[in-house]
């Protein structure tokens, strides 16, 4: 998603494209593609290695602990769930 909040699949389809999602915007037949998603968990369980995971980014075994927060912005991504012993599981 651009700056301008236009998802780079419309943006590669034209202009004509991104008016008719503005437009679909303004009306409220489209909502923006947005998911904010927090990952919490004990120290050194990979909490940022998936995170660079969903960013194409390569597991790197060496990576250091983060101190603070990190954050990233994911351009794409398709999500498969399945049931497993009561809890979902994204991948």
């Amino acid at each position: 998603v651009t700056a301008a909040g236009i998802p780079n699949e419309i943006l590669a389809r034209g202009e004509r494209a991104q008016r008719k999602f503005r437009e679909a915007l303004s009306k409220g037949m489209q909502q923006p593609r947005t998911l904010k998603v927090m990952f919490v968990g004990c120290g050194r369980a990979g909490k940022t290695s998936t995170l660079k995971s969903l960013c194409n980014e390569s597991f790197d075994a060496s990576e250091s602990s983060t101190h603070g927060v990190c954050t990233a912005t994911v351009r794409h991504f398709e999500a498969y769930a399945t049931a497993t012993a009561g809890h979902t599981v994204g991948g």
